[in-house]
């Protein structure tokens, strides 16, 4: 899901001030790219960085995103000012898949609130996921930017605010060349 908020704009913004570096994306969840970090397959990736394996990278913090509880315009709890994970108890969801850090926070959270949500499916794909809420029966949980480049999708803010931080990451104690520190700054300051 980080891919559609960060990409295109950074790999374009990227291509420009680093014309010289053959930049190679690959899309995969959080928990997969900070695992090919560390088995040094990948020199650095943009996660989620609420996950455990976090500590075992060098990382820095490049943005927060809040999870907002989204529906339809015509679903019955669009006009709610906040939503309560008690409120979603026989809700329909839709997420994303289990092993997504989001999903794992969620799950986290709703344990803590003493409520077994009721998950339609789980998907990787955030077109699924939007095309589901779309039909007014089912709602889910995205990235405040993701909503705010969605007007068809109300995002309700989730009281306590659920936050997740985003970092870029590399592995530690491997030698990082000039560009490719330059990339990171890069990154950091975008």
């Amino acid at each position: 899901m980080l891919g559609t908020i960060y990409l295109p704009e950074l790999y374009f913004s990227l291509k420009k001030n680093f014309p010289e570096v053959d930049f190679r994306l690959y899309e995969f969840g959080s928990i997969k790219a900070c695992n090919l970090v560390l088995e040094e397959k990948l020199d650095v990736a943009i996660v989620n960085a609420e996950q455990p394996a976090i500590d075992k990278c060098n990382s820095r913090i490049i943005d927060t995103e809040d999870l907002l509880f989204c529906v339809s315009p015509e679903h019955p709890l669009a006009g709610q000012q906040t939503i309560l994970l008690n409120m979603l108890a026989n809700e329909p969801l839709i997420l994303f898949n289990t092993d997504s850090v989001q999903v794992m926070t969620l799950t986290r959270q709703f344990k803590a609130v003493g409520v077994n949500p009721h998950v339609l499916l789980n998907t990787s794909q955030i077109t699924t996921l939007l095309n589901m809420v779309k039909t007014e029966q089912v709602g889910t949980f995205l990235y405040r930017s993701i909503v705010d480049a969605h007007p068809e999708i109300i995002g309700i803010p989730v009281m306590p605010s659920i936050e997740q931080r985003i970092g870029v990451i590399w592995k530690k104690g491997k030698y990082q060349n000039t560009t490719t520190e330059k990339v990171i700054k890069y990154i950091e300051n975008f």
